[in-house]
Order: C-alpha cells, then sequence, then structure tokens
C-alpha cells in the first residue's frame, strides 16, 4: 500500500491531493493491479528490488536484449541544457530517460561526475554509477521520501562512504 509523507505517513486514496510543495499530485495507486486500467508510461510499475537491480545492471553494461548499446549511450548522456529542477537542484542535467550529474560540487553529491539517477513519485529511487560500476535500488512504498528525501540522500551517502 502507498502512503504519503507525514508523521505518521498517511495512506494514499485514489484521487486525493498528496502534498509535494509547492504543487500537489494526485495518485490512482488502485490502477497498478487493474488490467483494464489506462496505460501510463510515468507511473504504475510493480516489482521486486533484485529485479529492478537487474534491469539497472544491463542498462549500466548497455547488455539490453534488442536495443543497440549506441542508443542506451544517447539514452544515458547528458541532451538538455543546464537547467535547475525544482526536484534534484543544482548540478545535474538531463538524458533521454534520467538525470545526469554535471557537477558534484553542485548538486552536493559523492557521486562522481556522469553518474545517472531517477526516482518515483511513489517512492523509489536508483542510481548507476560508470566510473566504478555501481549500481543502487531503493524501493519505498512512501511518496515522495524514497523520491527525493532524506533517505534518498543518506543512501548516496552511505554508498560512497
Amino acid at each position: 500500500m502507498p502512503y504519503a509523507d507525514g508523521a505518521p505517513p498517511t495512506l494514499i486514496r485514489d484521487g486525493v491531493p498528496v502534498p509535494f510543495p509547492p504543487f500537489e499530485t494526485r495518485f490512482a495507486p488502485a490502477r497498478v493491479l487493474d488490467p483494464a486500467s489506462y496505460p501510463s508510461g510515468g507511473a504504475g510499475m510493480i516489482g521486486t528490488a533484485p529485479g529492478f537491480l537487474r534491469f539497472l545492471e544491463a542498462l549500466r553494461a548497455r547488455a539490453i536484449p534488442a536495443v543497440p548499446p549506441a542508443l542506451l549511450d544517447a539514452m544515458l548522456r547528458d541532451q538538455i541544457a543546464p537547467l535547475t529542477s525544482i526536484v534534484l537542484g543544482d548540478g545535474w542535467g538531463y538524458g533521454y530517460a534520467v538525470a545526469v550529474l554535471r557537477d558534484p560540487a553542485a548538486a552536493g553529491s559523492p557521486m562522481p561526475r556522469g553518474a545517472i539517477r531517477w526516482g518515483g513519485a511513489y517512492g523509489h529511487c536508483w542510481t548507476l554509477d560508470p566510473t566504478t560500476e555501481t549500481s543502487t535500488v531503493l524501493l519505498t512504498n512512501t511518496a515522495f521520501e524514497g523520491m527525493s528525501g532524506a533517505l534518498r540522500s543518506e543512501l548516496e551517502q552511505a554508498v560512497y562512504q
């Protein structure tokens, strides 16, 4: 069951706004297990940490069947002019499907330049570091902490200590 940040966290219900200052988001958690539900490329994945880590390792190694390595290189390379993201902050750029670390000092990140990160609103995050050949996965059921909260930052610090 998905929860929204808070003390204590509260259960997310379909259509009920969840604050993500300065915005709010309306989730539809009931649809993830409904085969008749509408498709969504941005929400509704369900899986396990080991399964997702296998995918990340294949992505890091550019070894996804039927996807040319050059396409994966383009997907994971910084592609967008510098901008500041309300979620990521300074020091990050964007590939076609990921955030790419441009400036570790500006981002306050222990990861090296070129590391890749993304997260999901339901509370997951992951990183790929081609320099150290490290992949990490954090799956939580709490929006938005796992995606952009202190827990994500603490995990990154712990991995690089």
